[in-house]
């Protein structure tokens, strides 16, 4: 009996000294969940994806389910949504890769992403949050904060389930005979109508972007996300010297304080402000 005792205290020591450990480490690198913005969270299982948009502000949650045979770009080229969840990607940051290539293939700010164990959907995100072994790039205390959020939510019932419209896809044959789809521009339109964020189109603010990042047409891609989170960009443009930074932003974050949180969170590592 002593033995048991002394056990569960040494098991109780051990997770608060873990707590401890990943709240030191969540205060050194930057978290993405701000719950007066809100996330878009990707959900990755073996059956498919899906992207949740969290909005506690807004009382609400959404929920788009991936056709499988969607095509998102990645650096090694086209990969269909079925393909990505089942076999994965060989490359060391593959969650990454999809975040970024789901996001800019459907304009839609994403900002993290997720493993599930199988199936995508509520309860499945949950679960993964509060597992120490899923793969995510949410910090412990955003995962946390976002569980205590959409566990609140859901107890009131809010789940908005969105599906894409038919306009905004091109279907394509590829050489085996299989049928796959492609977003288009009529996509990005639904997007800025069904993700943008209440709080940063208050803002009213007017952003410039410039790509120094050698990668042609990802300037475009990021406005586009920009534009659905409620931005209104006046320019895109290049720039001949290239930044090794993902993103430099100048600008008053007092004047747009959601949009300044936004941006850093989203694209920046090191700012000039």
């Amino acid at each position: 009996m002593f033995k048991w005792r002394w056990l569960s205290r040494m098991a109780g020591v051990f997770f608060v000294f873990l707590v401890i450990f990943m709240f030191f480490v969540d205060n050194i690198k930057q978290n993405k969940y701000d719950s007066q913005l809100g996330l878009n969270i990707l959900l990755v299982g073996k059956e498919g994806m899906g992207i949740m948009g969290v909005r506690k502000n807004e009382n609400i949650v959404n929920f788009l389910r991936l056709p499988d045979n969607l095509l998102i770009q990645t650096p090694k080229g086209e990969y269909q949504v079925a393909t990505v969840a089942k076999v994965g990607m060989s490359q060391p940051d593959s969650l990454e890769t999809v975040r970024k290539g789901v996001g800019r293939a459907l304009a839609i700010p994403i900002m993290a992403a997720i493993k599930t164990e199988s199936s995508v959907g509520v309860e499945e995100l949950k679960t993964s949050l509060l597992s120490l072994t899923k793969k995510t790039n949410l910090l412990f205390i955003d995962r946390v904060t976002l569980f205590s959020d959409v566990n609140g939510l859901m107890k009131r019932g809010i789940l908005l389930e969105l599906s894409m419209p038919t306009s905004g896809l091109d279907v394509a044959i590829e050489p085996d005979g299989r049928k796959v789809l492609r977003a288009n521009q009529a996509l990005f339109a639904w997007s800025r109508n069904q993700w943008s964020q209440d709080k940063i189109l208050s803002d009213s603010t007017e952003v410039a972007v410039i790509n120094a990042s050698g990668v042609k047409g990802l300037g475009r891609l990021v406005s586009a996300q920009t534009e659905t989170a409620g931005v209104r960009i006046i320019d895109i443009d290049s720039s001949l010297e290239l930044l090794s930074d993902n993103c430099i932003i100048w600008g008053d974050a007092d004047q747009a304080p959601s949009t300044y949180i936004f941006i850093t969170k989203m694209f920046v590592q090191k700012t000039n402000c």
